[in-house]
């Protein structure tokens, strides 16, 4: 059965629009540091390509933007520091499984409307020009055989 076509843009679209996010994130974050202080010593901070977390000392509290020389990281960093500890992870390892995902919805979803746009059964690919009702093929409803918009 196919999935309803909202689910299916709605799938496809959130995947781009975080996949876009994300490599903003990372190439933008090759020249500025962008980081969260919270009261309670934790730390969420985006820089030289990584998303990592920490606790320990708190230099200041909320949001800061500090440039710094351009660099890219591409592994995981760990590092303690006297009672600081931070860890920190490729954004690049966010970005790859969900550009290949968003990509493989975006590429099964036009295969399926190009099968139904062309008359043939959306699940098997069956010629259902002149049918009505079920696919003679898989049996499936006329609901799931004709095109959706979206």
């Amino acid at each position: 059965m196919q999935p309803h076509p909202k689910i299916r843009k709605t799938v496809k679209w959130t995947g781009a629009v975080l996949t876009v996010i994300l490599v903003t994130l990372w190439v933008g974050s090759a020249w500025w540091t962008i980081d969260w202080w919270g009261e309670s010593g934790r730390v969420v901070y985006v820089e030289r390509g990584m998303v990592g977390f920490a606790s320990g000392e708190v230099p200041g509290k909320g949001w800061s933007l500090n440039p710094h020389a351009p660099e890219l990281r591409w592994w995981w960093n760990r590092s303690v520091v006297k009672n600081d500890q931070w860890r920190s992870m490729p954004i690049w390892m966010l970005v790859a499984p969900l550009a290949t995902a968003t990509a493989i919805v975006w590429r099964l979803d036009g295969t399926a409307r190009r099968l139904a746009l062309s008359g043939k059964c959306a699940r098997c690919g069956y010629d259902i020009a002149g049918i009505r009702g079920t696919c003679p093929e898989c049996g499936a409803g006329a609901d799931e055989t004709r095109p959706r918009s979206g």
